[in-house]
């Protein structure tokens, strides 16, 4: 299976609420949201690809998901 990098558009949200965020962005698109599988699932696992100080790009506040 491949791995890829991708941007999720949030709403500005607190760092301390970001990991909240991103699960509830990401969630839809488990693979393994239910028993019988996910017809939208795209993945079966995803973390956030930056140590806290690189996390954020300046002024997009973008962060990197390797999914």
């Amino acid at each position: 299976m491949g791995k890829f990098y991708l941007n999720v558009c949030l709403p500005p949200t607190a760092p301390q609420s970001l990991r909240k965020a991103l699960d509830a962005a990401m969630t839809p698109f488990d693979i393994n949201l239910t028993n019988e599988g996910n017809p939208d699932g795209e993945w079966d696992w995803w973390h956030i690809y930056a140590d806290d100080e690189h996390r954020f790009v300046p002024d997009r506040k973008t962060t990197v998901i390797r999914a």
